[in-house]
């Protein structure tokens, strides 16, 4: 059967060198090849009911295998069970490999699950590759189980069992007969029909290592079972909606009676189940599915109420589906979603008083086409009023690159709203600035939560009849703070979202908060003050006074804002012996000298060679006599304390501007690195985590992490290119999630729609928690990437996720 290969929405051609296959039927399957790059040719037969399997090559192992391939093309459920031994011959003595192979294609990168027994000892152990081109993978030295030199007790009895992307890799026992299942592994890239076989390869290219298969059986399912979870990750209080688990019996072929057992995650509120056919009870927080007489497909469904507390960690679904004879077990995992990005009013390259209507073309970055007026009264505009505050240094507009708010005047009781997905229960946390000029009685100015029945609560900003801010529509009345409305100050707000109705939910204001605010401060609200049935919409609104009010850095996240729950900053403030020492750089993300790299125009860029950084008081700028500014605008998470991504200000209202604020790793002297960064502060944490886009193919930066005890490790970031979808057959990495996805359809006329808007990716690379981490050193891996390293790799913002309890973020606010 041919294959296809897409790549960036079109169709393309692909050569690749193999050796031609052998089409003679060896016992149970129907060809044999060579595999990759191989130095000696291999060859299979069967002797004696004893497959004898002769391979060269470098590895199965890497981005691309070396091997040879006795094999047979197949679909749906198998199992593919026997009995292997490594010869080492010529090949390497520790890490010649044989053993029984599942594939998705006859390519050296192909994606693969493969029960290896290896020539040191003849042990076991599970490997795979998860999507094409990716880097093989297995669970490391704790998943060798040993073989027949004494050490181990499975004597190379192992077995591979696919079902969809699932494989479940077994071995025999050998003082019990038992069959165990000794891991479970989902590889994306196994799509119908897969190849499976039996596979050799010398680990020594060019010499041959021979691989002995015995009492090798390849059983056909009449039936499969799975599950398919709608979501990749979730957010905090979440309803995942739409949970299949299916069952699917071969076409002329029923099944007498299947039973599946769904095991529901622990603690989380179970709706809605329904099935197709057959009958289910629910009990004990399993669900059983009882089915007579199958043929076809059928499925159950339920919804889910996700947790709302982070300490929750992945949902993990397990279960099983059985006939009797055959027992299928079905296992799945979904990861909190934990970064969050939104609007902030900060656009560049603009005109103060520009009409909201033309929002979407001045740019901005996430909500900037989502936000509408709310009403007929709704004046609304960009301004640079609320620039006019000390929280930032105000520059001349020619040096500006953003910084605009949006300006509500006179009576705009609907306001300028934002709709999004509803949120019923965990947290949300809302940052923003806001200043109003009118006059304090008999006006009132300020953000609004709506719910999705319309229904306002919890009113933040210049409540009616007040002379202070705070917050307004409370129960028991305003709850005000000290601060001053008429100069504008950073708002910072919690939300806690209890289930159900019948009970308060409860909010917090912060105004300006400093390092010693923490989440059992505030200034405002409190605990249980408001009932809030979802929250569903924002709108900035005024009422009933002359004058305008400001908006600006509005930002939303389910991350907590507040220590002790901060994250640590990954401080980008490396050896550039441009930077003014003078200067103080305590950031997570960098910005360009002046020059674009397109236009060569003054504006934000990110051209060779000149990173520049942004500061505690404002974004370090350049202008075009190279002088430094700092420029308008807040860096937003130093504002809010968010501890999330930071991508703006950004601009796509002209086609040759593109994203800004990144550190750019090019395969040039000055760009490749390494370059070491500090962690602020040293602390123990569980993830590095970065937010980036690759030009010219996939991207990887080495990874080192230095620890307070001396000691140090290598792993890795990667980021995919900006073009590829991860519903496209060319995605590189399983782990990267999509934060914004721009640069991946056609707009219908062979060109890419919001060509401005490139995909952003965000990978998360693990750190030993029981240590201290200090510092990260980070270079272009000239190898991994694609093209030789000839890609364009922009970080925009690295963090560190902490370990256990949250490590407190010394001086974490701008103030």
């Amino acid at each position: 059967m041919m294959r296809k290969i897409t790549q960036y929405g079109f169709w393309v051609a692909v050569v690749l060198w193999v050796a031609a296959p052998s089409h003679a039927q060896i016992g149970i399957f129907t060809q044999s090849q060579d595999i990759g790059d191989v130095g000696a040719a291999g060859s299979a037969k069967l002797e004696n009911d004893e497959y004898i399997i002769e391979g060269s090559g470098a590895d199965i192992w890497g981005t691309a295998d070396g091997f040879h391939f006795l094999y047979k093309e197949m679909t749906g459920a198998f199992t593919i069970k026997g009995k292997v031994y490594a010869e080492v011959g010529g090949g390497d003595a520790t890490w010649t490999k044989a053993g029984l192979m599942v594939r998705d294609n006859l390519t050296p990168g192909s994606p693969f699950g493969f029960a290896m027994i290896r020539s040191s000892g003849q042990d076991f152990a599970p490997q795979w590759r998860n999507t094409q081109g990716a880097e093989a993978d297995w669970g490391g030295d704790a998943t060798l189980v040993g073989g027949i030199d004494g050490t181990g007790v499975q004597e190379g009895n192992v077995e591979v069992e696919r079902v969809g992307t699932t494989l479940n890799f077994y071995y025999v026992n050998l003082e019990t007969g038992q069959r165990v299942l000794h891991l479970t592994h989902v590889v994306p890239g196994l799509q119908d029909p897969v190849y499976v076989g039996l596979a050799v390869t010398s680990h020594n290219n060019g010499q041959i290592s021979t691989g002995y298969f015995q009492n090798v059986v390849l059983q056909e399912y009449p039936w499969s079972a799975s599950r398919i979870v709608p979501v990749q990750s979730y957010s905090l209080g979440q309803s995942i909606q739409g949970i299949t688990v299916r069952v699917d019996v071969r076409e002329g072929q029923t099944v007498a009676n299947l039973t599946v057992k769904e095991t529901l995650p622990a603690d989380l509120a179970v709706s809605n189940v329904n099935a197709t056919a057959g009958n289910f009870t629910m009990a004990n927080g399993v669900i059983t599915w009882t089915l007579s007489n199958v043929t076809g497909s059928a499925s159950l469904t339920y919804d889910l109420q996700a947790p709302t507390r982070t300490s929750y960690g992945n949902i993990n679904f397990t279960g099983e589906a059985t006939d009797g004879t055959l027992t299928v077990p079905m296992a799945s995992s979904v990861p909190l979603r934990r970064f969050n990005i939104y609007e902030t009013f900060s656009y560049p390259l603009e005109q103060a008083g520009t009409a909201l209507a033309n929002l979407q073309q001045q740019g901005g970055f996430g909500w900037a086409s989502g936000w509408a007026n709310s009403g007929a009264l709704s004046p609304n505009a960009l301004d640079t009023k609320i620039l006019e505050a000390g929280l930032v240094q105000n520059q001349p507009a020619e040096y500006n690159p953003g910084g605009f708010s949006v300006r509500v005047t006179g009576s705009a009781d609907n306001g300028v709203g934002r709709k999004f997905e509803p949120v019923s229960t965990g947290e949300l946390w809302v940052s923003f600035v806001f200043l109003d000029e009118g006059p304090a009685a008999d006006h009132w100015a300020g953000l609004t939560l709506f719910a999705s029945n319309g229904s306002e609560s919890s009113f933040v900003g210049k409540p009616y009849n007040a002379d202070k801010a705070g917050i307004g529509n409370l129960p028991g009345g305003d709850s005000l703070t000290q601060a001053n409305y008429t100069v504008a100050n950073h708002y910072l707000v919690r939300y806690v979202l209890n289930s159900g109705s019948g009970q308060n939910d409860s909010v917090y204001l912060w105004i300006n908060p400093d390092e010693s605010d923490r989440m059992d401060t505030y200034d405002a609200g409190g605990p249980n003050n408001d009932e809030i049935s979802d929250i569903a919409e924002i709108r900035l609104r005024r009422g009933s006074g002359s004058g305008s009010a400001y908006f600006d850095n509005i930002w939303i996240s389910s991350d907590p804002a507040l220590p002790p729950a901060g994250a640590g900053r990954v401080d980008l403030t490396f050896n550039d012996p441009n930077r003014d020492p003078n200067l103080p750089v305590w950031d997570v993300i960098s910005v360009d000298q002046y020059d674009d790299g397109i236009t060569g125009q003054p504006g934000f860029g990110h051209d060779i060679g000149n990173n520049y950084y942004l500061i505690v008081a404002g974004y370090l700028y350049y202008n075009a006599a190279g002088t430094a500014f700092v420029a308008n605008g807040l860096p937003p998470d130093r504002m809010s304390g968010l501890n999330g991504h930071i991508l703006g200000p950004y601009n796509n209202a002209f086609e040759e501007l593109g994203l800004k604020n990144s550190i750019k790793f090019n395969n040039a002297a000055a760009q490749r690195g390494p370059f070491t960064f500090n962690v602020v502060p040293p602390g123990q944490y569980s993830e590095l985590r970065a937010a980036m886009t690759v030009g010219n193919g996939y991207g990887v930066l080495k990874c080192t992490l230095h620890y307070q005890d001396g000691t140090s490790e290598q792993t890795e970031i990667h980021a995919d290119d900006w073009f590829r979808d991860p519903g496209d057959a060319t995605w590189m990495w399983d782990d990267v999630t999509l934060l914004i996805n721009g640069m991946d359809r056609l707009d219908g006329s062979s060109l890419f729609a919001d060509a401005n808007d490139p995909a952003v990716n965000e990978h998360a690379a693990p750190v030993n928690p029981d240590k201290v981490l200090v510092s990260v050193t980070l270079e272009l891996d000239l190898e991994k990437s694609q093209n030789g390293g000839a890609v364009a790799f922009n970080l925009y913002d690295i963090w560190c996720y902490p370990a256990g309890e949250p490590t407190a973020v010394d001086d974490w606010s701008l103030f």
